[in-house]
């Protein structure tokens, strides 16, 4: 299954959007993949259909390898691929209890991906069935077969597009069949049918970029590192990926280092949608052996060195804005790193905490349609100090990285689904209250319904309630006397804001 992700570093947002703060990007270091590769991992919902069960929803979590771009018309693989199919504690529980399971087992014959700008425009990921070995099924705790239980998949040959462009890989249907089993093996029933449907609005588990020269080379770059350790939120993608740079070093000249970053993002936005593309992530500047050598050579006492950047960049499509600077508020400073003969040198980015790019708004459809926002790496600034053993700075230079080209595809996310509207605030009442907190009030206004926080004078309330798409219940959090905004930030964003007094 072989899915390979189109993300890897990054991103954030909670089910379908916004990721929990609490998840941290995945731990697979991103200076081992391959240059001009992904490793990554997503989990989301199927929608299944049973014979006698009825209609159930199984979470699918796919994680592989691919290539960030290929060139026109080039054949590609999605490689070391694996997965895990979730059977939820409901259904393990109407199994266990009423039909006496305490097995389960089956095949899958069919896992389906849907291509955009490739072909064929569908590919079943199995070359054979996976046969799925009997596997204890216990009261309370959902049942996960994994997809293979030993092993890769491989999926391919595709081929993209002769065009440029960007070849898109989208969750297709699955087929198999699962058994019952009681704890002697015998079959509970008789062998169940399972047919899943593709997601609708569709979820792209992979984005690649076609520029350049064509080339009969076949893309499968392989990371031999099985995935499961990637542990994507629901509704989201975790991963990393490496690319290279074309970088202007000052008093060395242009040299090819790398870049990486490592991440998670949500897998869908709705139309009209507020998001950060990317969360939890950080990114390393990576000088290959050749370049630290020739650093070494003309400041013999180095020991270590450092960056601070000043730009970094990330282009977007179908968003507002359509460029974002991760620098412009401030210089990010990079963790130190050793300069030794013969040795690459990863300054990772920044030094401590993760990264957030965004906030971008998704661009707003008509006529139900879907359309999709791809992340691409942008430039990026820096001035490296040089250190020797002492911790002295002996010398600094600067460096000036073009963005990628071809392109370098960091995520690709659908938007599709229900429009969303910024929320407005039209009322409070009370319209005032202790500057200690704790004053109960209402919010009227409008497009309440999917409210991610509630402030005042900047401030998060203490706690808030949506009551209906017009009506918030919110506690006042404490605050300084004085008059303040009061502002619901919806998925869609803020559209008005209101006013209430500390007193």
């Amino acid at each position: 299954m072989s899915h390979r992700f189109t993300m890897a570093a990054v991103v954030a947002a909670s089910l379908a959007s916004h990721l929990p703060t609490a998840a941290l990007a995945a731990g697979v270091d991103p200076t081992i993949i391959p240059v001009n590769s992904q490793i990554g991992s997503v989990r989301v919902p199927l929608k299944c259909s049973f014979p006698v069960i009825g209609n159930q929803t199984l979470n699918i979590k796919l994680t592989g390898s691919m290539a960030t771009s290929v060139t026109p018309g080039q054949s590609f693989y999605m490689t070391d691929g694996s997965g895990v199919l979730e059977l939820p504690q409901g259904l393990v529980d109407a199994a266990y209890t009423l039909l006496g399971a305490r097995q389960g087992s089956g095949s899958i014959s069919e896992l389906n991906f849907n291509l955009v700008n490739a072909t064929p425009s569908t590919i079943n990921g199995l070359n054979a069935p996976i046969i799925v070995p009997p596997t204890p099924i216990k009261a309370g705790v959902p049942l996960n077969l994994l997809l293979p239980s030993a092993g890769f998949l491989q999926v391919g040959p595709m081929v993209a597009t002769d065009k440029p462009g960007q070849v898109l890989v989208k969750l297709g249907s699955a087929k198999g069949v699962l058994k019952l089993l009681t704890s002697t093996g015998k079959n509970i029933l008789w062998d169940l049918g399972v047919a899943c449907a593709a997601p609708d609005p569709s979820i792209i588990v992979l984005g690649m970029t076609v520029s350049g020269t064509p080339s009969s080379e076949v893309s499968a770059p392989h990371t031999n590192i099985r995935t499961e350790d990637l542990e994507a939120p629901f509704m989201t993608q975790a991963g990393s990926l490496r690319f290279p740079l074309s970088c202007n070093l000052e008093r060395i000249g242009r040299r090819e280092i790398d870049g990486t970053f490592t991440g998670i993002a949500p897998v869908r936005y709705a139309p009209g949608e507020v998001f950060n593309a990317a969360t939890n992530g950080y990114g390393n500047l990576v000088l290959p052996d050749s370049v630290v050598n020739e650093m070494l050579a003309q400041v013999p006492t180095a020991r270590t060195i450092s960056a601070s950047v000043d730009k970094l960049t990330f282009n977007s499509t179908n968003t507002t804005p359509s460029t974002i600077d991760l620098a412009a508020g401030g210089a990010l400073k990079s963790a130190q790193s050793s300069l030794v003969a013969g040795q690459r040198s990863a300054m990772r980015i920044p030094a401590e905490g993760f990264l957030t790019v965004g906030k971008f708004k998704a661009t707003t459809l008509t006529s139900g349609k879907e359309s999709d926002t791809a992340l691409y790496i942008g430039e990026t600034g820096a001035t490296v100090a040089i250190k020797n053993a002492d911790g002295q700075v002996v010398d600094t230079r600067r460096v000036d990285c073009d963005a990628p080209n071809p392109p370098t595809t960091m995520v690709s996310v659908t938007i599709g689904g229900k429009a969303v509207y910024p929320a407005a605030v039209t009322g409070v009442l009370p319209a005032s209250g202790s500057s200690n907190g704790g004053t109960t009030v209402y919010l009227t206004g409008t497009n309440f319904t999917d409210a991610r926080a509630v402030t005042f004078g900047g401030m998060p309330a203490a706690k808030f309630s949506v009551i209906s798409s017009n009506l918030i219940a919110v506690t006042t959090p404490a605050h300084q006397a004085g008059a303040v905004s009061v502002v619901v930030q919806g998925v869609g964003g803020s559209a008005k804001e209101a006013s209430f007094t500390y007193k």
